[in-house]
């Protein structure tokens, strides 16, 4: 009986170019840091948002034929 299990692997999202829409969040993050220095508007922080684009790029585990039932 062989009860050796391989290691989970790892597999990119389908979408994982949308990653570097997250890019842009960098380029937004001046105006965030902005608010807290008291020069922006409480909207800028919505810049934030930009930055979840980057969530895209982690790896998800696959699911095992084993794990399905």
């Amino acid at each position: 009986m062989n009860t050796y299990r391989a290691p989970r692997s790892y597999q990119f999202d389908k979408h994982w170019y949308l990653g570097f829409l997250g890019l842009i969040g960098f380029y937004k993050l001046p105006l965030v840091w902005a608010v807290f220095q008291g020069d922006g508007t409480p909207w800028d922080l919505t810049n934030l948002l930009w930055l979840l684009w980057l969530l895209y790029f982690l790896p998800e585990k696959t699911i095992e034929n084993d794990e399905l039932i």
